[in-house]
């Protein structure tokens, strides 16, 4: 026949082991939360940037225009110097949209890169343990971030 502390014991095992799972869900929950937040730092980021990058192709373009119209004038004038030093400027913002349009495509790299591993992590925190291929995937997408943020580091300065 239970005793009372026998039923009591009873009650405060299945406490302990709702608590346990509760504390558990938590915990997954708390780690979403931390990677949702992160995602959204880096999606203002991205904005920030994106807008920035709008800005200057949007005057860019007015630059260029005005420049063109320039041009027109100019040439039809027979001033070929100056026609020519505008010619010469426009081949530089060719290379400078070149290098532009390079840094985009590397911080999409870098992007996508940084989600793998984040969602590499997030497996490894979730098993409580890291594999081998789990260990090389870390490795590999940690070396292709460090290289991607060095060249997108190049193409900064060089368009500075």
């Amino acid at each position: 026949m239970p005793t009372r502390i026998d039923e009591l014991s009873k009650q405060i095992q299945r406490l302990i082991g709702t608590a346990n799972a509760l504390m558990e869900r938590y915990a997954r929950l708390a780690e979403e939360f931390d990677s949702n937040r992160l995602a959204n730092e880096e999606i203002r980021e991205l904005l920030k940037e994106f807008i920035e990058e709008a800005g200057r192709w949007a005057n860019g373009l007015s630059k260029r225009i005005d420049r063109l119209e320039e041009f027109i004038i100019l040439a039809g004038m027979g001033k070929d110097r100056k026609a020519g030093e505008i010619t010469q400027e426009v081949s530089g913002e060719h290379v400078e949209r070149g290098l532009r349009e390079q840094l985009t495509e590397q911080q999409k790299l870098l992007i996508t890169y940084q989600r793998n591993l984040a969602r590499v992590k997030q497996s490894i925190a979730e098993t409580g343990y890291e594999t081998i291929e789990n260990a090389n995937k870390v490795e590999d997408y940690q070396n292709k971030i460090d290289k991607i943020s060095e060249a997108i580091e190049r193409i900064r300065q060089a368009l500075v």
